[in-house]
């Protein structure tokens, strides 16, 4: 996403997780048996098991980490694993609630989302803009308005990120 793009401004990188951030990520990833079948690195592989409460946990340990700035949270929807479809978002307990909520908690860091995902999650989509956060429907889009959201903060210019 950063790294591996030569015109990325030098200050924007992936993170490098802190050995106790990385111990709590191998700890969820445990928790949730993802362990064996991906490790968590600077973007945090989930495969499409992991349900919504583990998401939430991960998320929260990169928004607590004084080594992020901001975060990217990408998932894939079309998955029983989590609530993500227009009829569950409305449950507390779906990723989709418990982002919203830690968003107006002030969850520490500002953050996006992306779900590269078609029409049926357009009003899931809705949803995470009525709430204030931005949602994009690809990833490089996402990391790409991170990158000028960057580059403008860095050149002192006041900002406004959206996405559609």
């Amino acid at each position: 996403l950063f790294d591996s793009n030569p015109g990325a401004p030098e200050h924007v990188r992936l993170v490098e997780w802190p050995a106790e951030e990385k111990k709590t990520l191998q700890g969820i990833y445990a928790k949730y048996r993802l362990s064996g079948v991906v490790d968590p690195g600077a973007i945090l592989d989930t495969t499409p098991l992991l349900p919504d409460a583990g998401y939430e946990e991960l998320i929260r340990v990169a928004q607590q980490c004084e080594d992020v700035d901001v975060g990217l949270y990408s998932f894939v929807p079309e998955t029983p694993a989590i609530k993500s479809l227009p009829d569950e978002i409305d449950d507390p307990s779906s990723l989709i609630a418990r982002l919203i909520r830690m968003h107006k908690e002030g969850a520490g860091k500002p953050f996006v989302v992306c779900m590269e995902s078609g029409w049926r999650y357009n009003e899931t989509v809705d949803v995470f803009h009525e709430a204030g956060i931005p949602c994009f429907r690809h990833v490089d889009e996402a990391a790409a308005a991170i990158k000028l959201l960057s580059r403008a903060v860095k050149l002192g210019h006041s900002t406004c990120l959206t996405s559609s």
